[in-house]
């Protein structure tokens, strides 16, 4: 998971979307992550996000403001939330909901694969500024979820996020990025000003059994387009 210290975003990097990836069998809820029988990823992961072709970055992003988690922060003019995130480029159609922060400073992954979750504390879908963030596990024991996808994403890949309201937001792809999760920028994922961006997040790599996760994240961003 991603772990944030509520109240700022400036060095908060302590374990990135570590729980974010189960072995193959029951789906996994947050109990059962110290599992030790959670040893082995599905097949396919490891060959999959081995073999990602590199696309090529726009300009690298300027620095980010600190970020404040706390809900007065919130304004009354807020956009409506996510409900729903689609591509067909990607093969991906699930319900999105909104996450926030569980008491030890995880970001809350919804269980399963069958949902994403929205950083509701940061940028939302559709505004005119700043990168909304979407993230979901990338397989439980039953196989690989929707946002296993992501590590094919492609530069001009379309994604639509519906909002409550019926509203959609369209954005292409530009990047996916594969990284080291102790190294993962925050500052620049979660940022909340800049262009309008979305960025969808889950895990890759080598899968550690004594931690029950993957090594990596993959994280794919989005230019919104319409």
């Amino acid at each position: 998971m991603i772990t944030l210290r509520a109240g700022t975003l400036a060095g908060v990097v302590i374990l990135a979307l570590a729980a974010c990836a189960a072995p193959p069998g029951p789906e996994l809820g947050p109990a059962d992550l110290a599992s030790p029988e959670a040893t082995v990823p599905p097949a396919g992961v490891e060959a999959m996000v081995d073999t990602i072709p590199a696309i090529e970055a726009e300009a690298a992003l300027p620095d980010v403001q600190i970020v404040t988690a706390d809900l007065t922060a919130l304004g009354a003019d807020r956009l409506p939330p996510p409900v729903q995130v689609t591509s067909a480029d990607l093969s991906i159609d699930m319900p999105v909901v909104p996450a926030g922060l569980r008491d030890d400073g995880q970001v809350e992954v919804p269980p399963g694969t069958e949902k994403a979750g929205w950083y509701r504390f940061g940028a939302a879908p559709g505004a005119d500024e700043g990168t909304a963030v979407l993230f979901s596990h990338v397989d439980t024991r039953d196989g690989l979820g929707p946002f296993a996808n992501i590590h094919d994403a492609r530069e001009g890949d379309r994604i639509t996020v519906t909002l409550e309201d019926g509203t959609t937001a369209v954005y292409e792809v530009f990047d996916r990025q594969q990284v080291y999760k102790p190294d993962l920028d925050v500052e620049t994922l979660f940022r909340e000003d800049g262009p309008s961006r979305l960025a969808l997040v889950t895990c890759g790599g080598v899968w550690i059994p004594e931690r029950l996760s993957y090594e990596d994240n993959v994280i794919v961003y989005a230019k919104r387009v319409g």
